[in-house]
């Protein structure tokens, strides 16, 4: 489910990894969370294009875990950051910024 924090532009979401979100490697693969990013975000804008993408990446999420994924802005407009957190370890997975024109 997706909820958003009025006012705060944050926004969140619970995604239970699915045997099609896992790669060769056994965890979640680079397109999948791309997908849990664009998912998340409540104020995707028509016309709106994706410049750069970076994400750094610090456990593999696996089958069956549940990944929290927060999206929020910073710096303005043109950024864009996701965090990916294990809610029952609390540990940061992933931490994604994507740049748009």
């Amino acid at each position: 489910y997706q909820r958003r924090v009025r006012g705060t532009g944050v926004s969140w979401s619970y995604v239970t990894v699915r045997p099609s979100d896992i790669d060769f490697n056994g965890h979640v693969g680079h397109p999948t969370y791309m997908d849990y990013m664009l998912d998340c975000r409540p104020d995707l804008v028509e016309g709106e294009r994706i410049r750069r993408v970076d994400i750094e990446y610090r456990e593999g999420a696996v089958l069956g875990s549940t990944v929290l994924v927060q999206h929020w802005r910073e710096g303005g407009v043109n950024f864009v950051l996701h965090q990916y957190t294990s809610p029952i370890t609390k540990r940061l997975v992933a931490l994604g910024k994507v740049e748009l024109w």
